[in-house]
């Protein structure tokens, strides 16, 4: 596969997950409008680590844990938009954190 059709691929994927993405960190930012996008990358950091060590005796629930809270990441870039939040410090958490 070429670097051309891996960028066309993720832009129409992008096209696709962004409304969602946005659709739900707008959500989560009505619900709760204290809640940062470094506590969610944190949180989810959290979680991550939560569910690696619980797989070690429960490999499946600990997989599943890990794979929720894997999926927070989508959420700190799009809820860091809403709040137009310093991306400065919040890139260097997220990228700590990934």
């Amino acid at each position: 596969m070429t670097e051309q059709s891996s960028t066309t691929r993720n832009s129409r994927l992008r096209k696709i997950v962004s409304p969602v993405v946005n659709s739900i960190a707008e959500s989560i930012h009505n619900k709760f409008p204290n809640l940062t996008p470094n506590q969610v990358t944190i949180t989810g950091l959290l979680g991550v680590i939560t569910g690696s060590i619980i797989s070690i005796e429960h490999h499946l629930a600990g997989a599943g844990i890990a794979l929720i809270f894997t999926l927070t990441d989508a959420f700190d870039g799009a809820l860091a938009r809403i709040m137009q939040t310093d991306p400065k410090i919040g890139q260097l958490v997220d990228a700590g954190s990934d």
